[in-house]
């Protein structure tokens, strides 16, 4: 079985080309890939909470 894992990415982070982060997704069956909305390389915090999100509602918490 094929672990889940998400990334996020911003497409106008500018050190890193978003067509990058959806070929990576592209590597991996079970990958999701998320818009950033933020432009910032570093996570935002909109990011951070859906993360948290995610990782609660994966440990049934």
């Amino acid at each position: 079985m094929a672990e889940r894992f998400a990334l996020w990415h911003a497409p106008a982070d500018e050190e890193a080309p978003f067509a990058a982060a959806e070929a990576t997704a592209g590597l991996f069956a079970s990958a999701r890939l998320s818009e950033q909305r933020a432009p910032d390389h570093v996570p935002s915090g909109e990011t951070l909470r859906a993360l948290f999100a995610e990782l609660r509602a994966a440990g049934g918490a």
